[in-house]
């Protein structure tokens, strides 16, 4: 019962964090059955991102597992250079990443805490930015606000729905490419990786 609970009031947050108030989605980019979306949000001038698509294969267990392996997110993660847990509870992660950046910008650092609630054939996993938990390093422009949402089910005739959303600030001076290519090409390498890992 406490599962369930715990499980719809996830849902409602997913669906608050999908309604931020902001523009309707608009697609960026599509690459075979791999679509990418953007959006502005009032009052920040970086969009929110969303890439989805459905599969014929992988399932649940292998999702979770690859979201979960946090020391191998350097094997998929665009410009992810390293990543290690600092803390677990019973259904959550707390994470250090690093992110190398394209001269002239500076590499960038993240704290997120994520959260896996799984019911029936439906994953969903939040993440939310932790900026405090770790002193900062002076390598590194830490990232103080991000907020990423995952959301895996399995459909009928052995098919996989992945949807990814993603919106936040990576804080300092940033060109306006590498923005665009933070809210189209990132999210959808992001998704290419991870179905390809789901194949194995």
């Amino acid at each position: 019962m406490k599962n369930q609970i715990r499980f719809s009031v996830l849902v409602l947050i997913t669906t608050l964090f999908l309604s931020l108030t902001g523009s309707d989605w608009k697609q960026a980019l599509k690459k075979e059955n791999v679509i990418v979306y953007n959006r502005d949000v009032d009052g920040d001038k970086f969009k929110q991102s969303k890439v989805e698509t459905t599969i014929n294969y992988g399932t649940l267990d292998k999702a979770e597992k690859i979201l979960k392996n946090i020391a191998e997110y350097k094997n998929w993660q665009p410009n992810c250079e390293s990543s290690e847990i600092i803390k677990t509870s019973q259904n959550s992660i707390v994470m250090y990443i690093t992110f190398g950046a394209p001269w002239p910008v500076s590499d960038r650092d993240l704290i997120i805490e994520s959260t896996f609630l799984r019911e029936g054939k439906k994953l969903i996993v939040k993440s939310t930015a932790k900026p405090t938990l770790k002193l900062e390093d002076e390598d590194y422009v830490r990232i103080t606000y991000c907020e990423g949402m995952w959301e895996i089910e399995e459909k009928e005739g052995g098919k996989l729905f992945l949807r990814n959303t993603n919106h936040s600030n990576p804080g300092g001076n940033i060109p306006a490419w590498l923005s665009t290519t933070a809210v189209e090409d990132i999210p959808m390498e992001t998704m290419q990786n991870f179905i390809e890992l789901l194949k194995d």
